[in-house]
């Protein structure tokens, strides 16, 4: 999908939430702070004596007793093989090229990732930051019709994910990458403006259509 269209389709979608809104003012939106490291960076842990390449999601890469390669060091798998990446932050990690599946509704999708060379990993991501409405209402169905007008089955995503929530579902920062964007289209975050080469921050999306409300786990609002 090229800029002009994604562009199209988000201020359409936009459009519609503000017809279907009140005249009275609303507060402002708090978006949240995206979270974007490095696709295909991983960090080498020690796994009780055996060194191994943490791909994410309790999968790893063994290298065996006679690696070079240390603990917290950050590498890089290609098809080269494994390379040492200098100057490489944790904040990098934990980054991946993915492949859309299933939009299952407006803060849910099923991807397939992209781990390493050869190896893909099929699973339901959850956004972080955010709760859209239950599937079954009308406002739930129209924040899966937003996404579903961003994104289709066999789009590319870069996802960041944290830690597993309380119910073992992994939480992500969704973003969608044109070659080109408009800027302004979507903030990426507090305090910054976009540049007309950024991607759309899924999370943020909805949240600036108002598909969506801010959550942080707890109790959910009514």
């Amino acid at each position: 999908m090229d800029a002009t269209d994604l562009e199209t389709r988000v201020r359409s979608f936009n459009a519609t939430a503000l017809v279907a809104a009140t005249d009275a003012p609303t507060a402002p939106v708090a978006l949240l702070t995206p979270r974007r490291g490095t696709p295909g960076l991983h960090p080498i842990v020690d796994l009780g004596g055996d060194f191994a390449v943490d791909l994410g999601f309790r999968f790893y890469r063994e290298l065996g007793s006679a690696t070079k390669l240390r603990p917290g060091v950050i590498v890089r798998l290609d098809d080269v093989g494994i390379r040492k990446v200098d100057g490489a932050t944790k904040a990098q990690l934990f980054t991946y090229t993915a492949t859309v599946r299933t939009i299952t509704d407006g803060d849910t999708l099923l991807v397939a990732l992209s781990l390493a060379p050869g190896f893909t990993h099929r699973l339901k991501l959850r956004l972080r930051g955010l709760d859209c409405p239950e599937i079954a209402t009308t406002a739930g169905r129209a924040a899966k019709a937003f996404v579903e007008n961003l994104l289709h089955p066999g789009d590319e995503v870069i996802i960041s994910t944290t830690k597993p929530d309380k119910y073992d579902r992994y939480l992500a920062d969704v973003f969608i990458e044109p070659s080109k964007n408009v800027a302004g289209l979507v903030e990426p975050g507090p305090g910054s403006t976009p540049p007309a080469t950024a991607p759309i921050f899924l999370n943020n999306a909805l949240l600036s259509a108002r598909h969506a409300i801010r959550y942080g786990g707890g109790a959910k609002e009514e």
